[in-house]
């Protein structure tokens, strides 16, 4: 195993540890072919995001879903504050006795993105810490000690509510799926 897949699993796994990655099974009460149909109604194809507030339809998400596997994410729409569109689901989905199981997770972001963010962040702010102190300028690297860990946990605590809504309205969508 390379450097790279090794650092990348170990990251991956202190994501699921701080919860914005999380797993995501649920079976449902309907056949394959009708989920399909269904998901299709209030799914649209797309991978592309640029101008998606534009779009006027009543579809919930956008992604796309193949024979048994799933990638999908809440649609964005105007004054949504919640952020649950910053999460996607990737997974995949079997029939087993007359029923669906739908099996994944949902995780925020790319994981590169996140990793590659915070560790120049990290080296940015390191430096001018560093530099403060040794200047004899505590006041200055405390103010910006204490800005990095407001920017940081702003961030996380955005991202993680992202996870937990699209965990939210993935599981409200599937279960009004089942009812129609």
């Amino acid at each position: 195993m390379t450097t790279i897949k090794y650092f990348s699993l170990i990251f991956t796994d202190f994501l699921r540890k701080i919860k914005l990655i999380q797993n995501f099974a649920i079976t449902l009460a309907i056949s394959k072919n009708e989920f399909t149909s269904q998901l299709n109604k209030i799914t649209e194809e797309s991978e592309f995001r640029l101008f998606e507030h534009f779009i006027t339809n009543d579809k919930k998400f956008i992604g796309k879903i193949s024979d048994g596997c799933l990638k999908i994410s809440p649609k964005k729409r105007f004054f949504d504050f919640s952020l649950s569109y910053l999460s996607n689901y990737n997974g995949h989905f079997v029939s087993k006795d007359n029923s669906v199981l739908l099996n994944g997770e949902i995780r925020t972001l790319n994981s590169k993105f996140i990793f590659i963010s915070s560790f120049i962040i990290l080296i940015f702010y390191s430096y001018f810490i560093v530099s403060a102190l040794f200047n004899m300028e505590f006041l200055a690297a405390l103010f910006l000690l204490f800005h990095c860990s407001i920017l940081f946990g702003i961030s996380y605590f955005f991202l993680r509510n992202s996870v937990t809504k699209c965990k939210y309205i993935l599981e409200e969508e599937l279960n009004n799926i089942t009812k129609e």
